[in-house]
């Protein structure tokens, strides 16, 4: 690192004591909290993720393209991947393209729970919310949760996110609203030479600028990390995640209603050919989660047929009963989230009084234009109809 970037990461690192309301709001530094961090409104339920075939030749296509209906509007999902070096079998460096896959899941995954656990900032000049860390920091975040990856594992996890390139649009024309950016638009990294030389000098990283707003707009909500990174299905990861942060009323009485189809479409894993592998893919994902005392084993699968045809299976509608453990988080979640708000009030209406700012309106009101309270999902699966 030149030394310019490493006064620059000192400069950063000695002010992070001087923090938002909002930015604070969003740490969990209560004992109690250990093993939570908190979920982004909309950008963590991006199929943003490939996780399959994550290496491509350099001649080929590079550009996916997904789409997602969430709270009634659709958007256009675009991953472009990264070009980085490695070395072949001859020791000769060659150029890769990556797409962030599982690895680099886990690892935003850390980083984020790094930054809740006091370690987040704003930058600067234009207040993306960001964290500071060491490399062997990440690596010990990750060992805790039985995720081991060596030095240049995680170099080259924090490369890909730091230059592949996540664009989220919705509408056309005029009236289209776009957030671009890479998972990690900005990333120094320190040596441990340069840390043991300045204890300041960090390593540091911004989020995507969906993460800032999220973060802004007090658009996240509390879940258990402990039990995401302990499980090692990454699409039961994928559906544990949308679970804590939209079925925030889960009952016996409110089961959660997926659709196998539009579920798996929008998710990262993709919808297969064969109907039974998708079947098969969506029953071990929801075992791994009743392992995992999120649900109850005896959900409920309601099989649609083909109307011509009642031998073809065309969808399935599951109904999932929570666990009482899940039920105690969400419990937690849910009194986490109205103390924020409260307080986000109290500052809000200070700030207003004094003409420092207007109320800020929520992400989905960015989003999507017009909807000032949140949606409660009801378990009927708003978000992947």
């Amino acid at each position: 690192m030149a030394s310019t970037e490493k006064k620059a990461v000192a400069t950063t690192g000695k002010n992070a004591t001087d923090k938002s309301p909002q930015l604070a709001l969003f740490e969990l530094l209560d004992s109690s909290e250990s093993d939570y961090s908190n979920t982004i409104e909309l950008y963590d339920a991006l199929p943003k993720y490939v996780w399959a075939n994550t290496e491509l030749n350099l001649l080929e296509n590079s550009v996916i393209t997904r789409q997602l209906k969430s709270r009634g509007a659709v958007y256009t999902i675009k991953i472009k991947p990264a070009v980085v070096e490695r070395q072949n079998e001859k020791g000769e460096t060659i150029s890769v393209m990556l797409y962030p896959g599982s690895r680099e899941e886990i690892v935003e995954e850390a980083l984020r729970k790094i930054a809740v656990n006091g370690n987040s900032f704003e930058s600067p000049d234009d207040k993306e919310v960001g964290v500071f860390f060491t490399i062997s920091q990440l690596r010990k975040e990750l060992a805790k949760t039985k995720h081991t990856y060596s030095a240049q594992e995680v170099h080259e996890a924090l490369d890909v996110m730091s230059s592949s390139l996540l664009e989220c649009s919705t509408g056309s024309g005029k009236g289209r609203n776009s957030y671009r950016g890479n998972l990690l638009p900005k990333l120094a990294i320190t040596t441990r030479e340069d840390y043991l030389a300045d204890g300041s000098a960090r390593c540091y990283a911004t989020f995507h600028p969906l993460v800032t707003l999220g973060v802004k707009t007090q658009a996240f909500r509390m879940y258990d990390y402990s039990i995401s990174m302990g499980l090692r299905s990454d699409l039961a990861r994928y559906i544990f995640k949308r679970l804590s942060h939209y079925w925030i009323q889960a009952s016996l009485e409110n089961p959660y209603q997926p659709k196998l189809v539009s579920f798996l479409e929008q998710s990262p894993r993709g919808l297969s050919v064969r109907m039974k592998d998708n079947l098969r893919a969506m029953r071990t994902a929801l075992k791994s989660l009743a392992e995992q005392k999120v649900i109850l084993f005896d959900w409920t699968e309601f099989m649609i047929k083909d109307e011509k045809d009642k031998r073809v299976l065309k969808d399935v509608q599951f109904d999932l009963y929570p666990h009482d453990n899940f039920i105690k988080h969400m419990m937690k979640a849910n009194k986490k989230s109205s103390d924020i708000k409260a307080k986000t009030g109290i500052t809000d209406a200070r700030e207003a009084v004094r003409g420092q700012k207007q109320i800020p309106r929520s992400v989905q009101t960015v989003e999507q234009g017009g909807e000032d309270e949140f949606v409660a999902d009801d378990g009927s699966d708003h978000v992947f109809e």
